[in-house]
C-alpha cells in the first residue's frame, strides 16, 4: 500500500501539490462559510462555553459579579 502511494508521489509531484493546496482551499473555504471572514470567535473564558451548571462556571459567574472589570481598564482577553 506505502509502496503505491509512494510510486504515484514520486511520479506525478505536481498532481500531490495541486491535491494539497485544492484541500487548503476547500478547507479554508469551508471555514468561512461556517465562521464568517473574521474566523472562529475564541471565547473570554473556558467558563463561558461551560453549562451553567458546572461549578467552574458558576465560580466564574460569581467572580465577574464580585470583582468587575473597572471601567477603561484593557484586558489582553478581548
Amino acid at each position: 500500500m506505502f509502496t503505491t502511494l509512494a510510486t504515484a508521489v514520486v511520479r506525478r509531484p505536481g498532481r500531490v501539490i495541486a491535491g494539497w493546496l485544492l484541500a487548503i482551499a476547500a478547507l479554508t473555504a469551508a471555514t468561512f462559510a461556517v465562521y464568517g471572514p473574521g474566523g472562529p470567535r475564541p471565547a473570554d473564558s473556558q467558563a463561558d462555553i461551560l453549562p451553567a451548571r458546572y461549578e467552574s462556571a458558576q465560580a466564574a459567574a460569581i467572580a465577574a459579579r464580585m470583582f468587575p472589570e473597572p471601567p477603561g481598564s484593557w484586558s489582553r482577553w478581548r
